[in-house]
C-alpha cells in the first residue's frame, strides 16, 4: 500500500443502533467527509433507511461518503424480526438479546471489511460494540472510540472506578464525586449506570466494554472545549492526550431539510411545524421533549401536560410512540386537553424535528430529559433548559447545565425508578412544579440571567465549529494523527520488508525488534538514521508478563537499545505501550490525590492487587521507568 496522503484516508464508522448514538455518528461521518476523508458507515438496514435521504444528498454534493448495511440477526438473538434499534427495546432481558445480536455481526462485518477499498486507515466505533477490539487487532488498524457522553461524565466514571468513594454510602445518600474540579454531589441511585449490580451476563458485558476502552488508541467526543474546559483537560490526562472534542456535531446540519430529517422522518410535516412556530412571539414557546426511549407512567404524562397548560405559555409537547401512546391519546381526547389548548399548544405524536424546532426564534425554553445530544442541541440553540433527568448519565448532564453552566432550572427530581421501569413510578413531578419551573426560566430576574448565559454558550458552540475554532482544529488534528500513524507504519514496514504495513502490529523481528506474534522471523532493513541491529540486546518489557493477557500492552519490545529507545520516542511506540501508560496515569492520580498507601491498595478493575503492586515496585518506582520522560510521552 502506498504511503497514505490526506485524500487516501479511509475511515470506517460503526455506530450503535440507538438514536442517541447513531445520530451524532452520522453527523461525524459528514464532518469527516467535508475534510476530504473517504468515509464508510456500516450499520443495519433500519438505520440505513432512516439516514438514506441525508446520505444521498451528501453524496450528490460530491463528498466521499457511503452507507453500507449488514442484516441484523434479530430472530437468531431471540428478538422479533425488525427489532434492531435500542428504542424498540423495553426490558433488560431484551437489551441483552439486542447486544447478543450485535455480537453476531462480527463475522459478517469482518467479511465485509476485507472487501473495502481503499484500505481502511482506522475504525471509529461506538464503545458499546465490544468485539471491535478483536477486529482491529486482526486487521492491524487503530481503533478510535466514539463516546456519546461529555468529558465530565467520562472523567466521573473513571474516578468512581478508581477512588471507590461511593462504596460506603447508601443508595439515597448524596456524596461528593471524587477527583473533579468542582464540588458535585449525587446519590448512587442517580448514578446507577456506573455500578455493576445486575445479572452476571450484564456484568460480563460491561467488563468487555471496559477492556475494549483500555485498548483504544483515542476517543472522539461530541463536545467542545469551551463548554467544559477543565473536564476536557482532566480527561486528557487520564487518556494520555488522545482525546478530540469535535462537537457540537449537530451544527453540521445547515439546511432545514437536514434538520427535519436528522435521526428519523418526523411525524409532523416540517412546514406545518414551522408555520405554527412563525405565529408565536419570539422566545415565548416551551418545547417539551423527554427523549426517544423514556417511558413515563400515564399519571406522570398527564401531570406534565397539565403543568404545560397551567403555565399559560405556548408549548410544543412531544409524546413518543410506545406502550403509553394509546392511553395518553385517550386521555387527551376525553379530557379535552387538546381542544382547551388549541392555538397555544402543539402536540407531536412520535418523532419530532428537534433541532429544527430548537433553532426557531419562537422557542424560549426546552424541557428536557438531559440526554447529552438533547442538552448539547439546547446549548447550540441558545435555549435555556428545564431539566428532568431520568436515568443513565442524565443527572450529571443536569449538573453541568444547572450548576456549572447556569443555563437551566431543575424540576427537582431526586428519586429515580430503575431503567425500563420508569412507568412504575406513578408521579415524580406534579403539575405545579412544572408550571413553576416554566415560569422561573421564562420570567425576568433569574430567567433573564439564564437566557443571557445560554446565548453566550450558544455563540461559543457556533464559533467552536467555525474555521479556526477549537472543534474545527481538533477534527483536523485527529485526521493528522491518523496520517502520522499510517506514515510510521509504512516506514517500519519498509525497514523490515513487510509487504502489508498493517502487519507491522503483528510481526516478530527478533534480530532488531520483537513485537508479540507467532509469525515467521523477518530480516530488517536498516532505515537511514537508525542503528543497524547489533549483538548487544536491551529489553524494555511493557508491561511485565504477569499482567493478564487480555489487558497486556500490545507489544513486548526487545532489541538493540538504541532502536528500542527510538521506537519508544514515536507515537507508534506510545500507542503500543498505551495500557501501561494509562495504568501509570491512574497510579499517579491516585497517589497525588490520596497518598502512596491508598494508591497501592486500590488497583483499577483491569488488574489484580498483586499485578498492581508488582508494577509499582518493579517498574514505576524504577529509575529506568521511561514514562516520566516528556520526550517519549
Amino acid at each position: 500500500m502506498a504511503l497514505q496522503n490526506h485524500h487516501q484516508l479511509h475511515f470506517i464508522l460503526v455506530p450503535l443502533m440507538a438514536p442517541g448514538h447513531f445520530i451524532p455518528m452520522i453527523d461525524l461521518a459528514k464532518l469527516l467527509a467535508q475534510q476530504s476523508v473517504t468515509v464508510t458507515v456500516v450499520t443495519t438496514p433500519v438505520i440505513a433507511s432512516r439516514f438514506r435521504p441525508i446520505i444521498d444528498r451528501v453524496i450528490e454534493s460530491g463528498l466521499p461518503l457511503r452507507l453500507l448495511s449488514l442484516r441484523f440477526p434479530s430472530m437468531e438473538a431471540g428478538l422479533l424480526e425488525g427489532y434492531e434499534t435500542l428504542d424498540a427495546i423495553h426490558s433488560q432481558d431484551l437489551t441483552m438479546k439486542f447486544f447478543k445480536g450485535i455480537d453476531m455481526l462480527q463475522q459478517p462485518f469482518e467479511q465485509l471489511f476485507e472487501t473495502l477499498e481503499p484500505c481502511p486507515s482506522c475504525l471509529i466505533a461506538d464503545k458499546y460494540i465490544a468485539w471491535i477490539g478483536d477486529t482491529v487487532r486482526k486487521f492491524g488498524i487503530p481503533r478510535i472510540l466514539f463516546d456519546g457522553m461529555n468529558c465530565l461524565t467520562l472523567l466521573c466514571a473513571h474516578n468512581l472506578e478508581n477512588f471507590k468513594d461511593h462504596e460506603n454510602v447508601s443508595e439515597s445518600e448524596p456524596f461528593e464525586l471524587p477527583g473533579l474540579p468542582d464540588r458535585i454531589e449525587l446519590t448512587k441511585a442517580q448514578l446507577a449506570m456506573f455500578f455493576n449490580r445486575s445479572s452476571p451476563e450484564w456484568q460480563d458485558f460491561r467488563s468487555r466494554i471496559k477492556a475494549a476502552e483500555a485498548e483504544a488508541y483515542g476517543v472522539v467526543i461530541n463536545s467542545f472545549e469551551e463548554l467544559e474546559p477543565r473536564y476536557v483537560d482532566e480527561f486528557r490526562k487520564v487518556k494520555g492526550d488522545k482525546v478530540w472534542c469535535v462537537g457540537p456535531l449537530s451544527l453540521c446540519n445547515k439546511d432545514n431539510l437536514d434538520k427535519a430529517q436528522r435521526g428519523n422522518k418526523a411525524d409532523i410535516d416540517e412546514n406545518q411545524c414551522l408555520k405554527w412556530l412563525d405565529e408565536q412571539e419570539p422566545r415565548s414557546v416551551v418545547y417539551a421533549c423527554l427523549g426517544s426511549i423514556t417511558n413515563l407512567s400515564l399519571p406522570q404524562l398527564i401531570e406534565l401536560g397539565l403543568g404545560l397548560e397551567a403555565s399559560k405559555r405556548p408549548f410544543v409537547w412531544v409524546i413518543r410512540s410506545g406502550d403509553k401512546a394509546t392511553e395518553i391519546e385517550k386521555w387527551v381526547e376525553e379530557d379535552g386537553f387538546e381542544e382547551r389548548t388549541k392555538g397555544r399548544g402543539l402536540l407531536i405524536r412520535g418523532w419530532a424535528p428537534q433541532i429544527l424546532i430548537l433553532s426557531h426564534l419562537a422557542v424560549g425554553a426546552f424541557l428536557t430529559h438531559c440526554g447529552w445530544n438533547s442538552t448539547l442541541e439546547g446549548v447550540c440553540a441558545s435555549v435555556p433548559m428545564i431539566t428532568w433527568p431520568m436515568f443513565g448519565e442524565q443527572f450529571l448532564n443536569e449538573k453541568l447545565a444547572v450548576q456549572l453552566l447556569e443555563i437551566g432550572v431543575s424540576v427537582g427530581v431526586q428519586t429515580v425508578g430503575p431503567r425500563f421501569a420508569e412507568d412504575k413510578c406513578e408521579k415524580l413531578v406534579d403539575r405545579e412544579v412544572v408550571r413553576a419551573a416554566v415560569e422561573k426560566v421564562m420570567s425576568e430576574g433569574i430567567g433573564e440571567e439564564t437566557r443571557r448565559r445560554a446565548r453566550v454558550f450558544g455563540e461559543m458552540a457556533k464559533k467552536a465549529m467555525e474555521e479556526g475554532g477549537s472543534s474545527y482544529l481538533n477534527i483536523r488534528l485527529f485526521i493528522q494523527d491518523v496520517i502520522k500513524l499510517a506514515e510510521l507504519k509504512e516506514k517500519l514496514s519498509r525497514m523490515y520488508e513487510v509487504k502489508d504495513p498493517n502487519a507491522i502490529f503483528e510481526q516478530e523481528m527478533p534480530s532488531g525488534f520483537r513485537l508479540q506474534s507467532h509469525s515467521e522471523p523477518l530480516t530488517p532493513t536498516p532505515e537511514e538514521g537508525m542503528d543497524p541491529p547489533g549483538q548487544e540486546v536491551g529489553t524494555q518489557p511493557l508491561p511485565p508478563h504477569n499482567v493478564q493477557p487480555e489487558h497486556e500492552d500490545q507489544f513486548d519490545l526487545q532489541g538493540n537499545p538504541s532502536d528500542v529507545a527510538r521506537t519508544l520516542n514515536t507515537q507508534f511506540g506510545r500507542q503500543l505501550s498505551s495500557f501501561t501508560y494509562r495504568l501509570h496515569k491512574q497510579y499517579k492520580q491516585l497517589k497525588d490525590a490520596r497518598g502512596e498507601e491508598y494508591a497501592r491498595s486500590h488497583p483499577p478493575a483491569s488488574v489484580t492487587l498483586n499485578q498492581w503492586t508488582s508494577l509499582i515496585d518493579k517498574k514505576w518506582n524504577s529509575k529506568e521507568f521511561m514514562i516520566g520522560d516528556e520526550r517519549i510521552w
